[in-house]
């Protein structure tokens, strides 16, 4: 007789990390230039759940500050570098995993955050795409790890299968990944994610995005659609 443990439906999170510190640096002074831009008025911290946003400086530097209301980055010009690489190690990182032979992946959108000390983001998800990313500008030690929440933890806290568990290997409702510069992460959209308190005493700077894949079908479709627009 034989027996055997099939473990279904796994979440799959990419890890990646690069040391071209030169490029690292002009990302973060973007990020700089773009918060201080009069219309950047995305709060996080407290101030993100209670839905405020602000122009005020001192709010800004109290909550922490995001362009995600006021700009997508992939439209800049200034910006095409990083949209480039992004693109490009995201690529590579999932092709890992996946033939990506027929596949065009680039970003829907993009936006810079900056967290001061004590900022964090609460829990949330990305609507309306399929896999979303953060590239880790800078962060320090204790700048506040990424911790993603098994959606399912209510089903498999009934599951009551003694302290250990070889069957749930990460049977717990929450994993955290540790940061720090130049890391970059992948994950379903869909995968509820926060983050903890920024304690390292400098500003944690990220540039997050969510992906959008296009199949050799899906391409066809496209260059179809553009020859029908042209005639």
């Amino acid at each position: 007789m034989s027996e055997f443990i099939t473990n279904l439906f796994s979440v799959p999170v990419w890890q990646g990390h690069h040391s071209d510190e030169d490029l690292n640096k002009r990302l973060k002074d973007l990020c700089y230039q773009w918060r201080d831009k009069p219309e950047t008025d995305g709060l996080v911290s407290d101030a993100w759940e209670q839905g405020k946003r602000s122009k005020e400086k001192e709010e800004q530097d109290e909550n922490g500050v995001t362009t995600f209301y006021s700009d997508n980055l992939i439209l800049r010009d200034e910006w095409s570098e990083c949209v480039k690489f992004i693109t490009d190690f995201c690529g590579h990182m999932l092709s890992t995993t996946h033939d990506l032979s027929d596949t065009t992946i680039s970003l829907a959108n993009m936006w810079a955050t900056i967290y001061p000390q004590g900022g964090y983001v609460p829990q949330h998800i990305h609507n309306n795409t399929m896999m979303s990313g953060v590239y880790y500008v800078q962060a320090k030690e204790d700048a506040g790890d990424l911790v993603f929440t098994d959606p399912s933890w209510i089903a498999k806290g009934m599951i009551a299968l003694g302290k250990h568990s070889t069957a749930f290997p990460h049977s717990g409702t929450k994993f955290t990944i540790p940061v720090h510069d130049n890391k970059i992460v992948i994950f379903p959209s869909w995968l509820p994610h926060h983050t903890l308190a920024n304690k390292s005493g400098e500003d944690r700077i990220i540039i997050s995005f969510n992906l959008v894949f296009n199949n050799g079908a899906t391409n066809q479709i496209i260059k179809e659609k553009e020859v029908e627009d042209v005639s």
